[in-house]
């Protein structure tokens, strides 16, 4: 994440070389996609959240209340190869994409040209979301290793000691004493080891959200924000060479036909001549006035496919790092460590007291229990249940969206082709449009990552912009 963003992106040669315990760059050969920063900065996070979230239940880190919430089978499936696409879809859809790939395969020989571009594609798919998935397995399993098909740490004890005891069943007296002072003295250094594999795994979760993960943010679109800007000055270039051979042809007929334009026409004999010539010229003309209404048509179609891309970009980039920072384990929802009572906790700021003293006078007022309501005294809450309801983690923010159409509806007006998804008489309404808005948390990284989405948008924003009015 401190890597200089150079124009045009990082490039994989500049990446620091990684351990081989966990490489994510061979899946990108694998899936055939082509490696982006962004994408393995947020495959090295899918991997270290999905590892938090198995070790801390095989460890049984979390409170009671919170063990769903972290359990491995809750971290949902991501497509961290693409930077378009965040969920992996459904097992039935995946297994659906890998029949029919099989299928395009068997009968590739015997399709057309059409159809051998559609089979590409889906044994492209099926390539992509095989590795996708594989990804997060192995990954895990070089991590974790034994540990993925182990039994939790407290049950794996229990069975050592069963099977201790087992081993002295036939004998007279049963298990000896030593070897229940053993096992006695077991328990004891292994609760003692669990309980620093939880403190550092809770350490690891904190410098994570208050160090590491604050330049994440900046990191990814900034990345992302001067690979797109490459790519859109590329495109501009790209469209504009494809018909420069024609122009370059149009003006010499043009050249020709202003050299030939002499006083020698004005004799009544080359009329034929002079006729011949104005029909050569009107020809020209009509196909530069074609030529030029095409590479209008081009450039607007390009360009709007990359401000289109640039937005869905963005957006998937910001839901899978909002979705991984939601799923990273906070230190409340960790159980309770012998030291923790010297702690003293950190102060709620004036601004999130206010927010919470808002939301109670709002709140309607609770509805009066069964039991007071017969003139009977209410249950009180257990100390551990009035503790969890006080400490609730983060509180709740939903995020705007960025403009979706906003860049797209620059292309009306100044004689532009018509755009095939957005109507003339509806464009002041999609400016307006957002895309979906993120319901999340509030904290420093979440708020850093929203910023750092909003700030690149407006830096390609600008770009774009100069580059539709040089048009």
């Amino acid at each position: 994440l401190v890597l200089p963003i150079e124009e045009g992106g990082i490039e994989v040669a500049a990446m620091p070389p990684l351990p081989r315990i966990i490489s994510i760059r061979q899946f990108f050969k694998r899936g055939g996609e082509s490696w982006t920063f962004p994408a393995e900065c947020l495959g090295m996070l899918y991997v270290a959240v999905c590892t938090m979230a198995e070790l801390g239940t095989h460890l049984g880190a979390f409170k009671e209340s919170y063990v769903s919430k972290y359990e491995l089978s809750a971290v949902p499936g991501l497509r961290i190869l693409r930077e378009d696409a965040c969920l992996m879809p459904s097992s039935d859809e995946q297994q659906e994409v890998h029949r029919k790939a099989e299928a395009a395969k068997k009968a590739l020989s015997d399709n057309s040209a059409e159809d051998r571009e559609e089979t590409e594609k889906i044994v492209q798919l099926s390539r992509s979301l095989e590795a996708s998935a594989t990804l997060r397995e192995d990954s895990l399993l070089r991590v974790l290793g034994p540990l993925m098909k182990s039994e939790k740490f407290n049950n794996e004890i229990q069975l050592v000691i069963k099977a201790s005891h087992e081993a002295y069943a036939g004998q007279a007296g049963g298990t000896p004493d030593f070897m229940q002072k053993f096992l006695s003295d077991m328990q004891v250094s292994c609760e003692h080891a669990r309980q620093e594999a939880c403190r550092s795994l809770r350490d690891w979760g904190d410098e994570l959200r208050e160090s590491t993960l604050l330049r994440l943010g900046d990191s990814l679109f900034s990345e992302l924000t001067s690979r797109a800007l490459t790519e859109l000055s590329q495109t501009a270039h790209d469209s504009h060479q494809s018909t420069v051979q024609l122009w370059i042809e149009n003006d010499k007929k043009r050249a020709a036909h202003e050299k030939g334009l002499n006083p020698r026409l004005a004799d009544a004999n080359k009329s034929a001549e002079l006729q011949a010539l104005v029909e050569a010229e009107a020809q020209r003309q009509a196909d530069a006035f074609r030529t030029c209404q095409e590479d209008r048509a081009r450039m607007a179609s390009e360009l709007r496919d990359a401000s289109e891309s640039f937005v869905c970009r963005l957006t998937t980039v910001t839901e899978v790092a909002i979705r991984l920072l939601d799923l990273l384990p906070l230190r409340s929802h960790f159980g309770a460590l012998p030291g923790d009572e010297k702690v003293e906790p950190p102060r709620m700021s004036i601004k999130r007291r206010m927010r919470r003293l808002n939301a109670e006078e709002e709140k309607p007022p609770d509805p009066v229990p069964k039991a007071a309501a017969k003139g009977k005294a209410a249950a009180k809450p257990s100390a551990e249940e009035e503790k969890d309801t006080k400490d609730t983690g983060l509180p709740e923010r939903q995020w705007q969206g960025i403009p979706k159409y906003e860049l797209r509806a620059l292309f009306f007006g100044d004689s532009w082709p018509e755009d095939p998804m957005l109507a003339e008489s509806d464009i002041e309404e999609k400016k307006k449009e957002l895309t979906e808005t993120l319901k999340s948390f509030r904290s420093p990284v979440h708020r850093r990552i929203i910023e750092g989405r909003l700030e690149c948008y407006e830096k390609y924003k600008q770009s774009f912009t100069a580059e539709v009015q040089r048009r």
